[in-house]
């Protein structure tokens, strides 16, 4: 049976909000840090009802802090600061769920230069 109002992975409110603040610091270069958040509802994993099951609503935050001169940009990060197992994508194939879930926490640093 297919239900006509829940479609698969469409939640009823879903966002990305994110925001930068830049400052030049005293040997010229640019200084940085940055926030993010995205958001879903709760949402379906199919059509079909005998399939489908609820994935939970989730909220994923990071930030970012970083330097650019000329070139070069070097950032830290921490991506998923909340360790939130985000449920993104599922299925029930062969009537067993499996749910796909997103990265944990993650931190690192980045560099790039531009040629």
């Amino acid at each position: 049976m297919i239900c006509a109002n829940d479609d698969a992975f469409a939640p009823e409110l879903q966002f990305t909000v994110q925001t930068r603040y830049e400052w030049s610091i005293e040997s010229g270069a640019l200084a940085h840090v940055m926030g993010h958040m995205s958001y879903s509802d709760e949402a379906y994993t199919d059509i079909i009802s005998e399939r489908r099951y609820a994935l939970d609503s989730w909220a994923i935050v990071g930030l970012t802090a970083g330097v650019t001169e000329d070139a070069w940009t070097a950032e830290v990060y921490i991506d998923n600061l909340t360790d939130e197992r985000a449920e993104v994508s599922g299925n029930a194939n062969f009537n067993k769920q499996r749910t796909t879930v997103s990265r944990p926490r993650t931190a690192g640093m980045r560099f790039s230069y531009r040629f």
